[in-house]
C-alpha cells in the first residue's frame, strides 16, 4: 500500500512545476509571517501604527493574536523566524517583504535591544532601496538606522545618518521624513549639550508635523523641545510645548 501511494505521489510530482510550487509556497509563508507580524505590532505598539506599512490581509490560518499579551509573546517566540526570513525574500525576489519587514519590526527589536539584528536588518533595506532607487524606502532606512546607532550611544554615527536622511527629505519634499530626520538630529544635539540647536531642530520638526497632521512626529518633537528649553531654564516656553 505505501509502495502504491509513493508512486503514485512521484507521477504527480513530475507532472508538476517544481520551481512554481516551490514559489508558491514561500510566498505564502512569507505573506504568513507579514501579516501576522503586521497584527501584532499593531497591537504592541498602535502608537507608531503612521509610520509601519499597510499590509493588506490576505486569510488563511493565524495564530492567536487576540491581546497586547499575546501579540508580544508571538513575536518573541518568532523572531529568529521572522529576521531569517527577511534575509531569504531579498535574495529570492521578494523585495518589497524585506522593506517592509524592516519598517514593522523596529520598534519590537528597539525595545528588546536587538539592536545589531535591527541594524542589520535596516542596512539590508537600505542596501535594497538605493538599488531600487526608492528614494523613501531609502530615506526610512537611514532614520530607522540613526535610531538604533543613537541607541547605542553611537552619537557621530547616528548623527550622520540623520544628516544624510535630512538632505534627502529636502531634496525630495518629503516632509514626514524630514520631521522625523529632525527629531532625531535634535536627539543628538540635546544629547551632546547643543540645546540651542536642538531646540531649533525640534521647532522645525513639530511644525512640519503639525501641518502634515502626523501626531507621532509631533509629540516626539514637543517632547524633545520641551526638554530642551527646560536644560536652557526657559520655562514658560517649555510649558507651552505641553
Amino acid at each position: 500500500m505505501h509502495d502504491l501511494i509513493r508512486v503514485y505521489a512521484q507521477t504527480l510530482t513530475a507532472n508538476l512545476d517544481a520551481d512554481t510550487i516551490w514559489r508558491a509556497a514561500a510566498g505564502r509563508l512569507l505573506d504568513f509571517y507579514l501579516q501576522n507580524t503586521a497584527t501584532a505590532m499593531d497591537l504592541t505598539h498602535p502608537y507608531e501604527r503612521g509610520r509601519r506599512p499597510a499590509v493588506p490581509a490576505t486569510g488563511g490560518p493565524a495564530p492567536d493574536l487576540s491581546d497586547r499579551r499575546r501579540a508580544a509573546q508571538w513575536l518573541d517566540i518568532e523572531l529568529a523566524n521572522l529576521l531569517a526570513a527577511t534575509g531569504y525574500t531579498a535574495d529570492n525576489a521578494w523585495p518589497e517583504h524585506l522593506l517592509h519587514m524592516s519598517a514593522l519590526l523596529h520598534r519590537h527589536l528597539i525595545i528588546r535591544g536587538r539592536y545589531q539584528e535591527a541594524e542589520a536588518l535596516h542596512q539590508r533595506a537600505l542596501n535594497l532601496a538605493c538599488g531600487f532607487g526608492n528614494q523613501l524606502a531609502q530615506l526610512d532606512a537611514l532614520i530607522r538606522i540613526g535610531e538604533v546607532r543613537q541607541m547605542q550611544s553611537r552619537l557621530q554615527l547616528a548623527a550622520d545618518h540623520f544628516g544624510r536622511a535630512l538632505q534627502m527629505a529636502r531634496g525630495t519634499s518629503i516632509r514626514d521624513g524630514e520631521s522625523y530626520a529632525r527629531v532625531g538630529l535634535g536627539d543628538i544635539h540635546r544629547l551632546q549639550g547643543r540645546l540651542q540647536q536642538a531646540a531649533e531642530h525640534y521647532g522645525q520638526a513639530s511644525r512640519i508635523a503639525h501641518d502634515t497632521g502626523n501626531h507621532d512626529s509631533e509629540l516626539a518633537a514637543l517632547v524633545g523641545l520641551a526638554d530642551a528649553l527646560l536644560a536652557l531654564s526657559r520655562y514658560e516656553q517649555a510649558t507651552d510645548c505641553g
